[in-house]
């Protein structure tokens, strides 16, 4: 297989928030001059595909999906695929990499490439779907934004009638745009489409905003149980792991496996500030809860590694270290945290920093090395997956940005009643 193929746009079909087909979750979505949102499928006429009223299969093999899929097999890269090569270039492992190792154990890429033409063209024969359901969410985390939590909508407007920068404002403008939030309603055609394809799906993977506080994600598993199908699929979702219910639980039960992300950004008053309104106390409750769930539950805590947290997230480790969990991520990395980087807003992207404080952050991180080493059995090999974080904080400079970082984060604290200086201490001087 050539060193740059993904076997993603071949078997697996992906939702926006406003129900945007796209070619993957990390498919490059920002847009520039000459090519606008191109990680977004589009018609032979320009226009994008919108899954609450355009099926899928009716748009799986349109020009743009067959010359991405014709790049691939002749191991080009396409634009569309920036992000992973760009992460992979730091060091770290990208998710055309992880999933190509997945899906290289369940089917083979010889037998789904055979029936895919010269052109591109291929079958929908998808076997895996990620689905976003809309932006319905209870949380405003300190780094989202309107399209991915509802919850942040009203804070956004305080922040964009602020007497804040222009600069700033072009920065987190919300282009909600075409499509539709609630798109996953049962008169989307979507449904139709996953419907008929139950019996050969392997994979489903569901964020929001928030899924579980949405009662088409209760439907929809329901759906799945009642098709006869669940048994033989994979599920995997994203959750700030607030909302539980027996109804909830016995439906992950029914599944192959179940793998949950608890999106956590930090302990204490980082947790706190970061994961805006909850609180730690409730989280530390939930904890406890999703570490005695069913034994077809894998359960893992997912960080996403910002200027909000890169300081922090080795005090994270260890605090999670000393917890004696039964599950929480410890059927994989020996413990270590699940780290995906932020890479929008970029005010708030790690390469923002400034020369001092990355080298505040390396010195914490060697630190972090040496304390496993000391108080744990881990195999710290798996922990050195850290150094790809570090190596895209200074894969740029893009310091000139950070006066707008603090900007941001001060106007927002006047809006929420936060302090972030009293949080990230280590950021005063600078």
């Amino acid at each position: 297989m050539k060193n740059n193929f993904c076997i993603l746009p071949f078997i697996h079909l992906s939702t926006r928030t406003n129900g945007a087909m796209q070619l993957c979750c990390h498919a490059n979505s920002s847009s520039n001059k000459n090519y606008r949102q191109p990680g977004l499928n589009r018609k032979d006429n320009g226009e994008f595909v919108y899954v609450d009223k355009d099926k899928p299969s009716d748009y799986w093999n349109t020009e743009y999906y067959k010359n991405v899929r014709k790049k691939l097999m002749r191991g080009q890269r396409p634009a569309e695929c920036m992000v992973c090569y760009k992460e992979e270039a730091s060091g770290y492992r990208s998710k055309r990499q992880w999933e190509n190792d997945e899906w290289q154990e369940k089917i083979s890429f010889e037998d789904v490439l055979a029936g895919v033409k010269e052109d591109g063209t291929a079958p929908f024969n998808i076997q895996y779907a990620d689905m976003k359901l809309g932006n319905r969410c209870d949380l405003a985390c300190l780094m989202c934004n309107p399209a991915d939590s509802s919850l942040w909508i009203p804070d956004y407007n305080k922040l964009m009638k602020s007497d804040i920068s222009q600069d700033t404002k072009d920065t987190i403008e919300w282009r909600k745009g075409q499509g539709k939030l609630n798109w996953y309603k049962t008169d989307s055609v979507f449904w139709e489409d996953l419907k008929n394809r139950l019996d050969t799906i392997k994979n489903f993977y569901i964020i929001g905003g928030e899924p579980t506080i949405n009662p088409e994600f209760k439907d929809f598993l329901e759906m799945c149980v009642k098709s006869g199908h669940s048994d033989h699929i994979n599920l995997r979702f994203n959750t700030n792991g607030h909302t539980t219910t027996e109804e909830l639980d016995h439906l992950y039960t029914c599944f192959k496996t179940c793998l949950i992300h608890l999106s956590m950004d930090g302990i204490e008053e980082y947790h706190d500030l970061i994961r805006y309104p909850s609180n730690w106390k409730k989280q530390l409750d939930k904890l406890e809860y999703w570490d005695n769930t069913a034994d077809n539950i894998t359960v893992t805590i997912d960080v996403t590694a910002s200027v909000l947290n890169v300081m922090h997230i080795p005090d994270f480790i260890k605090w999670k270290a000393k917890q004696n969990f039964k599950k929480v991520n410890m059927k994989a990395n020996q413990g270590l945290l699940g780290i995906h980087f932020l890479h929008s807003p970029d005010i708030l992207n790690v390469t923002v920093l400034p020369k001092e404080l990355k080298q505040m952050v390396v010195e914490k991180y060697n630190e972090l090395y040496k304390w496993l080493e000391q108080n744990t059995e881990v195999d710290l090999s798996k922990y050195k997956k850290l150094d790809s974080l570090i190596s895209f904080m200074n894969s740029k400079d893009n310091s000139h940005k950070w006066a707008r970082t603090k900007e941001y984060l001060d106007k927002l604290d006047k809006i929420r009643n936060t302090n972030w200086r009293s949080v990230l201490k280590e950021y005063e001087a600078y």
